[in-house]
């Protein structure tokens, strides 16, 4: 099989270089290439006068469509013949129905989106120019692209993946393997990461120390019982949602908007220094306290699920959604929150008339008997 691939990349190298398509019968029209009569429809309005050739003519005039070619979406079941476009840059495949795709020849791509196809398996070992591949929401159980050193996006989340190795690909900016099944993912190499998305899968442990470019972070549902945020100074959004973190270091991340740490096991958490705050989620942890008097811009706030039973509100003037369900809150004073238009109290000690400031035009979510 190695052998063949070599052999494979030599000849397209070759037809490359000479302007020549790849080997094909002396018969061979577009009908026996592109058994797919939507895709060959398509080819053949791009070849044009060209579309009746036969033979090596045919193959050279389809070695010869350059740029983009943009098939999404277009009810494809069958990529045959994809694989005599070897002159083509970028490759968009997305929302076909596709059993199989050979790119292997198609050695001039920088861009291929086959996201959404149902591919079962990829080969992309001989696409080395590539920078962007977005292969999501299919049902791969393996991917190499440690040869693809030229990547600066990959998106292969939704897959069915056990291990995916990275650490080759030092130019990535942007990596999502949210909704696999790894357990171990290495970063350390990937300096120049900015977004990181390993949401849903089964890490128990992140090493993102390195990563000091990063803007957004999100690992929601994973197995993590400890993680280091301090050196991540650039995240703007961090999503932990769903791992079991007892204590977490944010202090330093002063650049924060979005802030979820909803069902761990947090027992104090300070968010003083996050004066840029607007979403801020501590749904499910064991909280007795939390100081928010200098999170002045937060627009939503989430902290049902544990035993607070203070929570001062005077400075957040901009919150518009406020939900203390299930908390041990007997008392709350929103006299300064004149642009909140909803509150969630259910389960919580919490009666509407212990509200001071509540007024008509918030949407009040809880018990009948609140009131």
């Amino acid at each position: 099989m190695k052998k063949f691939l070599i052999i494979l990349l030599l000849i397209t190298t070759l037809a490359n270089i000479y302007g020549q398509g790849l080997p094909v019968a002396t018969n061979a029209n577009l009908a026996s290439l592109f058994p797919d009569a939507a895709l060959r429809n398509i080819i053949a309005a791009r070849l044009g006068n060209q579309a009746n050739l036969t033979g090596q003519a045919l193959s050279n005039a389809l070695a010869a469509i350059t740029g983009e070619l943009d098939v999404s979406e277009r009810n494809i079941n069958n990529a045959g013949g994809i694989e005599y476009l070897t002159g083509l840059n970028v490759l968009d495949l997305r929302r076909n129905n596709l059993p199989g795709i050979n790119v292997s020849s198609l050695v001039n791509l920088t861009e291929l989106y086959v996201s959404d196809t149902g591919l079962t398996s990829l080969n992309v070992s001989n696409n080395l120019n590539l920078t962007r591949l977005n292969a999501g929401r299919n049902q791969l159980t393996s991917l190499d692209v440690s040869r693809l050193t030229s990547l600066t996006y990959l998106a292969i989340g939704g897959n069915q993946l056990a291990t995916i190795d990275v650490r080759r690909l030092t130019l990535l900016t942007e990596l999502f393997v949210w909704g696999n099944r790894l357990t171990t993912l290495d970063v350390r190499n990937n300096v120049n990461l900015t977004v990181l998305n390993a949401e849903n899968n089964q890490l128990t442990r992140l090493d993102t120390r390195r990563l000091t470019k990063l803007t957004y972070l999100a690992i929601d549902d994973n197995q993590l019982t400890s993680f280091n945020a301090r050196n991540n100074i650039n995240l703007t959004h961090l999503y932990l949602w769903g791992n079991q973190l007892t204590r977490l270091d944010v202090s330093r991340l002063t650049l924060l908007t979005e802030l979820d740490v909803g069902d761990n096991r947090l027992t104090r958490l300070d968010v003083n220094r996050l004066t840029q705050l607007e979403f801020l989620v501590t749904v499910g942890n064991q909280l007795t306290n939390l100081n928010v008097n200098n999170n002045i811009e937060l627009v939503h706030l989430y902290v049902s699920y544990n035993p607070l039973t203070e929570l001062n509100l005077s400075n957040n003037i901009n919150l518009t959604r406020l939900d203390v369900s299930y908390t041990r809150l007997t008392g709350l004073d929103i006299t300064n929150l004149t642009q909140l238009t909803h509150i969630w109290i259910w389960g919580s000690p919490l009666p509407q008339q212990r509200i001071i400031g509540f007024h008509a035009n918030i949407i009040l979510n809880a018990p009948r008997n609140s009131d």
